[in-house]
This record gives C-alpha cells, sequence and structure tokens, in this order.
C-alpha cells in the first residue's frame, strides 16, 4: 500500500501475495517457474526510488518485495525487516538485470538472500548495495547469491555473505567487515575489496568447486586484497586469533586459484585505519596446510602465486644489504576495548631479520636485540614494539621472527611475521600483529645460517 506521503509500501494486513512477494513482474503467481513474455526488451521497467517496510509482516518473517523474470531494474530502495529484496526467476536467460543504490537495515533473518540472482544471463550490475544485519551491527546475513551469469560486476558492496556458484563474474570495491565471499566454481575475479577477521567459523574467502569432477577445472583471481585484522574491535569476537587462520581457503583441487599480488593483511585500532602496519596474507591449499604460506608469504603475498592444489613456491627477495638494529623502543599502548589475553607478568621479545625462514637466512640484529614490557592480564593497555630497520633501504619482502619468554634470553613463544610495509608491532597475549604465538621449546633464539646474509633469495 502506497504511504501518503511517500513513495513507500509497508504491508498492514500480515498477509502477503503469493510464495511471499508483493510484486510479480512479468510472472504469473500461478506459475511461477516460468516467465509471461520471453525474453522482454531491455528497459522493460523496474522498481525506484522507494522505501520497504517488513515490521509488521505476518508471523514476523519480514516482507519480500520482487519475483522478476527479464531486464529490470531496480534502484535507490532502502528496506527494513526485508528477508529477500528481488529475486529472478530460477534459469530464465535474463540480461542486463541491474540493482543499484540498495540500503538494508535490520533485516528479518539470516537464512534469505537479500539479492538471489540464480540465472543465465549477460551485463549483471550489482552496485552501492549495503546487506545489512539483523541487529545493530550483530547478525551476519546473507547478502547477494549469483548462479551461472556468464559476465557482469558486483561492486561496492557492504557486508554479508556474497556467493557465486559457476559465475562468470567480478566482484570489486567490497568492504566485508560483518560477512564473506564463497566462490564456488566460475571464473570470478575478486579485486580491490577488503575484509575483516574470520567470522562465524568462516574464512574471508573461500573458494571451492561443489560440481568439480574428474577433467572438470575451475579458476578464480584474487588480487589488490585488504584483510583488515583490529586489535580493539567492537566484536569480542574479532579479536585475533590463538591459532592461525588462513585469509583464503581452497576447499579442493577442482579450483585453480590465481593469489595475485597486492594482496595484504593490515594491522590495526579501531577507527584508525589509516595508521595500518601491512603483512603477508595466509591462504591454505586444499590439503589443508598453511605451511607454505607461513614460510613464503613474505615473497608470495608481494609476487603472487598460482594454487593448484599445492602453491608454486616462487619469487626473489631484494638484496638486503645493510645491518638491521633490530628493535627501537619497547612500552604499552592504550587501545580502548583492547584486553591483554594472557598472564600479568614481564614479557621478554628478541627479534630476527629473516629472508628465507625454512633455511634460516638472514641476520641477527646488531642493536637492540632484546626489549622487556610489563603486561596486565585484561588490561588494554598493550604491549608494543617499535622496529629499527638501521640503514636497510627496502623495508618489504622479508619475515621477522619475533621470539617472546618469561626471562631474558628465554623463549618459550615465536612467530613469523612476513613484512609489506611494518614499522609496529601489537602484542594483544594471543597474536602479534594478527599472527598466533606458537610454542616452542624454551631456551636462546635459533642460530642463523650465513648471518648477515646480504644477497637476495631465491
Amino acid at each position: 500500500v502506497p504511504d501518503a506521503t511517500s513513495t513507500a509500501y509497508y504491508e498492514q494486513d500480515g498477509t502477503q501475495t503469493a510464495n511471499g512477494y508483493l510484486f510479480f513482474m512479468n510472472v504469473d503467481p500461478a506459475s511461477p517457474a516460468t516467465w509471461v513474455q520471453q525474453f522482454p526488451n531491455i528497459g522493460c521497467g523496474g522498481i525506484i526510488n522507494c522505501y520497504v517496510d517488513g515490521t509488521n509482516a505476518g508471523g514476523g518473517n519480514g516482507i519480500k518485495l520482487a519475483y522478476f523474470a527479464g531486464s529490470y531494474v531496480f534502484d535507490n530502495i532502502r528496506n527494513t525487516k526485508v528477508s529477500t529484496l528481488v529475486r529472478a526467476v530460477n534459469s530464465l536467460y535474463q540480461d542486463h538485470i541491474k540493482v543499484t543504490r540498495i540500503f538494508s537495515n535490520l533485516r528479518a533473518n539470516q537464512t534469505d538472500y537479500l539479492i538471489h540472482i540464480n540465472c543465465l544471463g549477460d551485463a549483471l550490475i550489482l552496485d552501492d548495495i549495503s546487506c545489512g544485519y539483523t541487529g545493530s551491527q550483530v547478525g551476519i546475513t546473507k547478502g547477494i547469491y549469483i548462479g551461472p551469469i556468464s559476465g557482469g560486476r558486483v561492486s561496492n558492496i557492504i557486508n554479508g555473505i556474497v556467493e557465486t556458484v559457476n559465475s562468470v563474474i567480478t566482484l570489486s570495491d567490497m568492504s566485508m567487515f560483518g560477512g564473506y565471499v564463497i566462490i564456488d566454481g566460475g571464473d570470478v575475479r575478486l579485486v580491490k575489496s577488503q575484509f575483516g577477521i574470520n567470522q562465524d567459523g568462516e574464512y574471508p574467502v573461500r573458494c571451492k568447486a561443489t560440481s568439480g569432477a574428474t577433467g572438470e577445472r575451475y579458476r578464480a583471481l584474487i588480487e589488490d586484497c585488504r584483510f583488515i585484522k583490529t586489535v580493539n574491535p567492537d566484536e569480542a569476537s574479532e579479536r585475533w586469533p590463538t591459532a592461525d587462520l588462513a585469509d583464503i581457503k581452497i576447499d579442493n583441487n577442482f579450483v585453480g586459484v590465481t593469489v595475485g599480488k597486492g594482496n595484504h593483511r593490515v594491522a590495526t585500532t579501531s577507527g584508525s585505519q589509516s595508521e595500518a602496519q601491512m603483512m603477508g596474507i595466509l591462504v591454505e591449499e586444499s590439503s589443508g596446510s598453511i605451511t607454505n604460506w607461513r614460510e613464503f608469504s613474505h615473497i608470495l603475498s608481494a609476487a603472487g602465486a598460482e594454487v593448484n592444489g599445492v602453491t608454486k613456491v616462487s619469487g626473489e627477495t631484494p638484496d638486503f644489504d645493510d645491518a638491521f638494529n633490530g628493535f627501537g623502543t619497547a612500552t604499552t599502548e592504550v587501545f580502548a576495548g583492547a584486553s591483554f589475553a594472557d598472564s600479568s607478568a614481564t614479557y621478554f621479545y628478541a627479534v630476527q631479520f629473516l629472508i628465507d625462514p625454512s633455511r634460516r637466512l638472514g641476520r641477527s640484529p646488531v642493536g637492540t636485540a632484546e626489549v622487556s614490557v610489563a603486561a596486565t592480564s585484561g588490561s588494554d593497555s598493550l604491549p608494543t614494539l617499535q622496529l629499527n630497520y638501521g640503514s636497510i633501504a627496502h623495508l618489504g619482502s622479508h619475515m621477522l621472527r619475533v621470539y617472546r619468554g618469561g626471562s631474558t634470553g628465554n623463549y618459550d613463544k615465536f612467530v613469523d611475521i612476513p613484512v609489506v610495509s611494518l614499522k609496529k608491532l601489537i602484542d594483544d597475549g594471543n597474536a602479534l600483529n594478527g599472527f598466533a604465538w606458537r610454542t616452542r621449546t624454551p631456551g636462546s633464539v635459533d642460530t642463523i645460517n650465513n648471518n648477515g646474509w646480504s644477497g637476495p633469495a631465491r
């Protein structure tokens, strides 16, 4: 029912049309599996400039706006308590579908996709869509489902689960702090997007091929994406983990993944992403292993890599020909909302500059080799370590091995940090800059082979 003062749609009596949609567009509700007119022309209509409110929908299940078959436009629609906003009839060939400027608030459930396009077609455009939570910044929802589309772009998406199935599509410029991406088969490009920490037991990006079989291969390209690890997030569930979690998970070897250049992790604080510390990413191969990326992320994240079942490890570090000074200052810094997760104690830290961690090629610091910081369990004042690179000109494409222990020269934990652009290390007790501490036999630092290595490593 149109509101008297605006183009708004409300459900007043707790009932909806067949299958729960307010509008059927080129679809007969009595026969919803097909269209009334086949292959309607471009510019056949749409719904624009309106507000949809399902707050009073029957049974509290929200409201559904449009079920359609054709080249429709849906633009500038704000909505509350919606389950599915628009859905295309499955399997029909529908070109030029366009859904833009959608803002969803207080979604009706976590089971229905806001935008559901499971059909054939070309030139799909989904842009400027905020998928919404079920609550106030809580309750991740299903945002966008795309089936066998064979060309189009999905861009400027905020939050929600985005899933592509056997699609040929480009995903770009997405902000997925409250959501993640699932690429299932097809040929998909995911570029210039940013993701929060692993949520709901899921990875920021998962690549798989559910319909894959012997002789079938699919492809995904992931490039220039940021994986943000916030030390003091609004939600406690988003704090740094106690074990390393991959940023990209590859389920099986029916999909070949090109992890391109420019992908990186960011350790930052809430509201201050400009103060980011940038590091390499972790990729979990189909075997479940992250070993290749844990050891060589400083090279693979910079140069890119092909992952076809396993990662092809290749590349070269720059020529590091100057001394590494080690630590600069070490102190505590307050991060409002953070919480130091280990015991109250004075912790001792040591660092090594590594070019090849597996062969332990690199150099020990010529300056400050060890620092100590007192930390308090549960405090938002966290140990913070500044690095001093000395006269080293190239400040990326290497690994820092950092040790931590309860007494000088005796370390029972360590972590390898793949450096992209880094000056500061933050310890929240569980992890250092988002990389989980790993246990080791208590003792001194590892012996470096060829200490003072100055050439490139291949």
